[in-house]
């Protein structure tokens, strides 16, 4: 065991070795300045971003223009897994939307939503995907789909959809190069 310098909330310096430090219930209240590993960590480390843009900062889709209903808002929700008793509002921002909504113990409740659980998300992606007319512009929407489905949270379905339907147009374009070479 190594014998280490802590520093205290107040501090003030402690030199003991780390099982000192256990035994005497101090490891919550003091942090390591000592250069040697332990089986304190001080921090966590974080993971790298992964490189890309999503669907709304590349341009492709302005879910901020949409008039999304009250309807609409109640429906995403509810196939979200939460109940809806009453609609209040539904604003549309830039990268999310807000809903004030009644709750079905009747008190009110205001949060964010992606607009991924939306069929209308669905519905644009698969849109963009089908506006697709060569394989460099697929190539190039996938990227961004893929990138999009792993950092952002989908709904299973709207995923798997959203899968189905670019395989759908890599194999029609796909048989118009070959039909075209032919």
């Amino acid at each position: 065991m190594y014998n280490c310098i802590y520093k205290c909330n107040k501090g003030q310096d402690w030199q003991v070795n780390p099982k000192q430090m256990e035994s005497i219930g101090l490891h919550g209240h003091l942090y390591s300045i000592c250069s040697k590993q332990h089986t304190m960590k001080t921090r966590k480390t974080r993971k790298p971003r992964p490189k890309g843009q999503s669907l709304t900062a590349a341009s492709k889709i302005h879910p901020e223009t949409w008039n999304i209903s009250k309807e609409e808002a109640a429906k995403a929700l509810k196939a979200f897994g939460i109940p809806v008793k009453e609609i209040k509002k539904v604003t549309c921002l830039k990268h999310q939307v807000c809903i004030s909504y009644q709750n079905q113990a009747g008190f009110g409740c205001c949060s964010f939503f992606s607009y991924r659980i939306f069929a209308r998300w669905q519905q644009a992606v698969e849109k963009l995907i089908a506006d697709s007319h060569t394989i460099s512009e697929w190539e190039s929407l996938g990227d961004i789909i893929e990138y999009d489905l792993v950092k952002f949270p989908y709904p299973r379905q709207i995923a798997n959809a959203l899968w189905d339907a670019l395989k759908h147009r890599w194999h029609q374009l796909i048989g118009v190069a070959k039909y075209i070479k032919i």
